[in-house]
């Protein structure tokens, strides 16, 4: 599994056995907001903050009424849902500081690029928020354990343990393996065209660096992912990824996934999932993708 601050969850564990593990047995509340104004606070009006209750913490603001979930509810329907279709799930945490509920379903497909021993292995990302849901795929390249995703649906809808959303869920599982299927074919046409240092060199810059700016001066995703396709990558002697767009995709995931410096070493799981790595990794993606298409 991709590097992650989930936590691993034995197979058939119960709603409770995964709050309990997941250290997600905490409530949220919403709690009125003040401003501080001639020496005194005076609450806002129809504007609340939704509370951490375990630490206080603010995660969101929100307005009058709303009706928010709670972290056994989000457990709960994630659980059923892998329970009806058979999913096997396989990690649980919270994300952005508890912003995000995670479960981890694994979808047991695989495959191998080109057939050369290059194997992508397919899991389902469930994420929920206390105001809504959305579901991805994430694929692992088993070789290095780099880790991409791409969104499947994203619902402004709360989890609770409903006919409605058992059904988007559903819905999203079959959408789910054709955007697998749709990844393998883009990976594979990927792998089939040939790319050179020197459009290696171009590409990276002009999706991550600065094109007035000398090679020794280009962020450190240009340098370290220029490096990585030049031959350090893991697995950048497979066929699959030697000298082709694919490989250059992975050498820009492989940064990302093992050399960038995150913040912190739980932000690193929520960016390249859910934030700005992610949106990067799949622009680039998209792009090598036209790339190819166009010849």
């Amino acid at each position: 599994m991709i590097k992650t601050n989930l936590t691993p969850i034995p197979p058939n564990a119960s709603v409770s056995e995964i709050l309990d593990k997941a250290n997600l047995n905490w409530r949220v509340k919403l709690s009125p907001r003040y401003f501080f104004h001639a020496g005194k606070f005076i609450e806002v009006p129809k504007k609340y903050s939704l509370i951490r209750c375990d630490t206080t913490q603010e995660l969101t603001t929100a307005p009058e009424h709303w009706e928010n979930s709670q972290n056994h509810e989000i457990v709960e329907t994630f659980h059923h849902f892998a329970k009806d279709t058979g999913i096997t799930l396989t990690h649980a945490g919270e994300m952005n500081k508890g912003k995000n509920i995670c479960l981890i379903g694994d979808l047991e497909k695989e495959y191998d690029v080109r057939k050369k021993g290059d194997i992508t292995h397919c899991y389902l990302q469930l994420i929920g928020s206390h105001f809504g849901h959305q579901v991805r795929i994430l694929a692992e390249r088993l070789v290095c354990s780099n880790g991409m995703t791409r969104k499947v649906i994203a619902h402004k809808q709360v989890l609770r343990h409903s006919s409605d959303v058992l059904r988007s869920l559903e819905q999203a599982l079959s959408l789910a393996i054709e955007e697998w299927d749709g990844l393998c074919n883009d990976h594979e046409r990927l792998a089939d065209t040939a790319i050179d240092e020197k459009q290696a060199a171009m590409l990276l810059i002009e999706n991550f660096g600065y094109p007035d700016q000398k090679p020794e001066d280009q962020p450190p995703v240009v340098k370290t992912a220029l490096q990585l396709f030049q031959g350090a990558m893991m697995g950048g002697d497979l066929l699959s990824a030697f000298k082709t767009a694919y490989g250059l995709l992975q050498s820009v995931t492989e940064y990302y996934s093992h050399h960038h410096r995150y913040q912190q070493k739980t932000d690193a799981f929520c960016s390249q999932t859910i934030g700005y790595v992610a949106n990067q990794i799949t622009r680039f993606e998209r792009q090598l993708v036209r790339v190819c298409s166009n010849g």
